[in-house]
Protein backbone atom coordinates (compact mmCIF):
# COMPACT_ATOMS: atom_id res chain seq x y z
CA UNK A 1 0.00 0.00 0.00
CA UNK A 2 3.20 2.66 1.18
CA UNK A 3 3.82 1.74 -2.86
CA UNK A 4 0.77 3.45 -3.68
CA UNK A 5 0.75 6.16 -1.56
CA UNK A 6 4.35 6.98 -3.36
CA UNK A 7 3.18 6.80 -6.59
CA UNK A 8 0.02 9.49 -6.05
CA UNK A 9 3.05 11.75 -4.78
CA UNK A 10 5.24 11.48 -7.61
CA UNK A 11 2.86 11.87 -9.86
CA UNK A 12 1.49 15.15 -7.32
CA UNK A 13 5.05 15.86 -8.26
CA UNK A 14 5.39 15.60 -11.94
CA UNK A 15 5.29 19.49 -12.81
CA UNK A 16 8.42 19.35 -11.28
CA UNK A 17 11.12 17.14 -13.37
CA UNK A 18 12.02 19.31 -16.09
CA UNK A 19 15.87 19.36 -17.14
CA UNK A 20 18.40 16.97 -16.56
CA UNK A 21 16.77 14.58 -14.08
CA UNK A 22 19.16 12.46 -11.87
CA UNK A 23 16.95 9.56 -10.61
CA UNK A 24 19.67 7.90 -7.65
CA UNK A 25 18.76 4.50 -7.14
CA UNK A 26 15.81 4.46 -9.74
CA UNK A 27 15.55 1.57 -12.32
CA UNK A 28 15.55 1.93 -16.12
CA UNK A 29 14.88 -2.35 -15.93
CA UNK A 30 12.79 -3.90 -13.51
CA UNK A 31 11.34 -0.56 -12.03
CA UNK A 32 8.61 -1.04 -9.13
CA UNK A 33 5.19 0.56 -9.10
CA UNK A 34 3.03 2.33 -10.96
CA UNK A 35 5.10 5.85 -11.62
CA UNK A 36 6.31 6.44 -15.30
CA UNK A 37 8.97 9.09 -15.56
CA UNK A 38 7.52 12.33 -17.26
CA UNK A 39 9.59 13.44 -20.20
CA UNK A 40 7.60 16.33 -22.06
CA UNK A 41 10.05 18.78 -20.28
CA UNK A 42 13.06 16.67 -19.61
CA UNK A 43 15.57 16.86 -21.78
CA UNK A 44 17.89 14.20 -19.90
CA UNK A 45 16.76 11.62 -17.50
CA UNK A 46 19.88 9.91 -15.98
CA UNK A 47 19.55 7.00 -13.83
CA UNK A 48 22.07 6.27 -10.91
CA UNK A 49 22.52 2.83 -9.36
CA UNK A 50 24.88 0.29 -8.07
CA UNK A 51 22.93 -2.88 -10.05
CA UNK A 52 23.99 -3.42 -13.73
CA UNK A 53 20.79 -4.86 -13.93
CA UNK A 54 18.25 -2.32 -13.52
CA UNK A 55 20.00 -0.82 -17.10
CA UNK A 56 21.66 2.55 -14.97
CA UNK A 57 23.23 5.20 -17.37
CA UNK A 58 25.66 5.30 -14.30
CA UNK A 59 26.91 2.57 -11.90
CA UNK A 60 27.51 4.10 -8.73
CA UNK A 61 26.34 4.78 -5.20
CA UNK A 62 26.07 7.38 -2.58
CA UNK A 63 27.77 9.39 -1.14
CA UNK A 64 30.27 9.66 -3.66
CA UNK A 65 27.99 10.60 -7.65
CA UNK A 66 30.33 11.14 -10.62
CA UNK A 67 28.26 13.98 -11.35
CA UNK A 68 29.69 17.70 -11.23
CA UNK A 69 28.60 20.28 -8.95
CA UNK A 70 25.06 21.85 -10.17
CA UNK A 71 24.53 20.00 -13.24
CA UNK A 72 20.81 18.96 -12.56
CA UNK A 73 17.47 20.52 -12.08
CA UNK A 74 15.96 18.24 -9.89
CA UNK A 75 17.33 15.00 -8.00
CA UNK A 76 15.00 11.97 -7.19
CA UNK A 77 15.74 9.70 -4.51
CA UNK A 78 13.38 8.04 -3.37
CA UNK A 79 13.54 4.68 -0.82
CA UNK A 80 17.08 5.08 -1.09
CA UNK A 81 17.98 6.66 2.15
CA UNK A 82 17.30 3.70 4.14
CA UNK A 83 20.38 1.86 2.75
CA UNK A 84 22.56 4.85 3.37
CA UNK A 85 24.47 4.20 7.16
CA UNK A 86 26.08 8.12 6.44
CA UNK A 87 23.22 9.45 5.32
CA UNK A 88 23.98 12.92 6.04
CA UNK A 89 26.82 12.70 3.36
CA UNK A 90 24.26 11.39 0.80
CA UNK A 91 21.83 14.19 1.43
CA UNK A 92 25.24 16.25 1.20
CA UNK A 93 25.65 15.05 -2.18
CA UNK A 94 21.83 15.48 -3.43
CA UNK A 95 22.29 18.94 -2.29
CA UNK A 96 25.83 19.69 -4.42
CA UNK A 97 24.76 17.88 -7.75
CA UNK A 98 21.42 20.11 -8.02
CA UNK A 99 21.75 23.77 -9.43
CA UNK A 100 20.40 26.58 -7.30
CA UNK A 101 16.73 26.56 -7.52
CA UNK A 102 16.50 22.84 -8.35
CA UNK A 103 14.49 20.25 -6.90
CA UNK A 104 15.30 17.19 -4.01
CA UNK A 105 12.45 15.10 -4.51
CA UNK A 106 12.99 12.31 -1.66
CA UNK A 107 11.11 9.46 0.57
CA UNK A 108 11.92 7.81 3.04
CA UNK A 109 9.91 4.62 5.16
CA UNK A 110 8.95 4.83 8.64
CA UNK A 111 7.01 2.26 9.83
CA UNK A 112 7.64 -0.27 7.19
CA UNK A 113 9.00 -3.70 6.54
CA UNK A 114 12.79 -4.02 5.93
CA UNK A 115 13.13 -3.83 2.30
CA UNK A 116 14.19 -6.92 0.64
CA UNK A 117 17.61 -7.76 -0.54
CA UNK A 118 20.57 -6.21 1.61
CA UNK A 119 21.91 -2.93 3.40
CA UNK A 120 18.36 -1.76 4.37
CA UNK A 121 19.54 -0.18 8.38
CA UNK A 122 17.66 3.20 8.83
CA UNK A 123 14.51 3.95 9.61
CA UNK A 124 13.75 8.26 10.08
CA UNK A 125 11.52 9.88 12.44
CA UNK A 126 9.39 12.89 10.95
CA UNK A 127 11.12 14.75 13.35
CA UNK A 128 15.00 14.22 12.23
CA UNK A 129 13.93 13.70 8.36
CA UNK A 130 12.91 17.68 8.41
CA UNK A 131 15.92 18.54 10.22
CA UNK A 132 18.28 16.87 8.14
CA UNK A 133 16.56 17.91 4.67
CA UNK A 134 15.66 21.71 6.34
CA UNK A 135 19.24 22.10 7.06
CA UNK A 136 20.06 21.81 3.43
CA UNK A 137 17.17 22.71 1.19
CA UNK A 138 13.87 24.91 1.18
CA UNK A 139 11.50 22.45 2.32
CA UNK A 140 7.97 23.19 -0.30
CA UNK A 141 6.41 19.72 0.94
CA UNK A 142 6.60 16.91 3.48
CA UNK A 143 3.56 14.84 3.67
CA UNK A 144 3.22 11.60 5.60
CA UNK A 145 2.11 8.72 3.68
CA UNK A 146 -0.58 6.57 4.89
CA UNK A 147 -1.86 5.97 8.20
CA UNK A 148 -2.40 2.65 10.72
CA UNK A 149 -4.16 0.36 8.03
CA UNK A 150 -1.67 0.67 5.71
CA UNK A 151 1.09 0.00 8.05
CA UNK A 152 -0.85 -3.14 9.10
CA UNK A 153 -1.93 -4.21 5.14
CA UNK A 154 2.51 -3.51 4.39
CA UNK A 155 3.00 -5.89 7.22
CA UNK A 156 0.63 -8.82 6.74
CA UNK A 157 1.66 -8.56 3.33
CA UNK A 158 5.16 -9.30 3.60
CA UNK A 159 5.09 -11.63 6.46
CA UNK A 160 3.06 -13.93 4.51
CA UNK A 161 4.34 -13.15 0.78
CA UNK A 162 7.92 -15.20 2.43
CA UNK A 163 6.01 -17.49 4.68
CA UNK A 164 5.79 -21.30 3.82
CA UNK A 165 3.23 -23.75 3.60
CA UNK A 166 -0.47 -23.45 2.10
CA UNK A 167 -2.60 -21.58 4.62
CA UNK A 168 0.04 -18.79 4.27
CA UNK A 169 -1.21 -18.32 0.43
CA UNK A 170 -4.47 -18.30 1.12
CA UNK A 171 -4.10 -15.89 3.84
CA UNK A 172 -2.14 -13.77 1.45
CA UNK A 173 -4.55 -13.90 -1.31
CA UNK A 174 -7.61 -12.73 0.69
CA UNK A 175 -5.49 -10.18 2.15
CA UNK A 176 -4.51 -8.80 -1.39
CA UNK A 177 -8.79 -9.42 -2.07
CA UNK A 178 -9.10 -7.14 0.73
CA UNK A 179 -6.86 -4.15 -0.17
CA UNK A 180 -9.64 -1.88 -0.93
CA UNK A 181 -11.48 -2.09 2.66
CA UNK A 182 -7.44 -1.48 3.96
CA UNK A 183 -7.48 1.60 1.40
CA UNK A 184 -10.92 2.58 2.84
CA UNK A 185 -10.04 2.45 6.46
CA UNK A 186 -6.63 4.28 5.48
CA UNK A 187 -8.05 6.99 4.67
CA UNK A 188 -9.69 7.65 8.16
CA UNK A 189 -6.37 7.11 9.86
CA UNK A 190 -4.68 9.63 7.96
CA UNK A 191 -6.02 12.10 9.76
CA UNK A 192 -4.33 11.31 12.62
CA UNK A 193 -1.59 9.91 11.03
CA UNK A 194 1.70 11.80 13.04
CA UNK A 195 2.50 8.83 15.12
CA UNK A 196 1.58 5.75 13.05
CA UNK A 197 2.51 5.84 8.98
CA UNK A 198 4.16 4.12 6.71
CA UNK A 199 6.81 6.96 5.89
CA UNK A 200 7.59 10.59 4.22
CA UNK A 201 7.67 12.14 1.07
CA UNK A 202 9.71 15.80 0.75
CA UNK A 203 9.95 17.94 -1.57
CA UNK A 204 13.07 20.50 -1.33
CA UNK A 205 14.72 23.74 -3.26
CA UNK A 206 18.22 24.07 -3.48
CA UNK A 207 18.95 27.96 -2.42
Amino acid sequence: MRRNYLDAELERSRHLFSGTVLDIGGKARGRRGSFSPAFSDVSRWVYLNIDPLSGPDLICSLPDLPIQDGSADTAVMTEVLEYMPDFRRSLDELRRVLKKGGYAVVSSPFLNPIHAGHGDCIRMTEELLKKEISSRFEVTRFERMGGAAAVIFDILRVELLYADGRLSKILYRLLMCSARLFAAADRLFQRRNFYVNTGYFVVGRAV
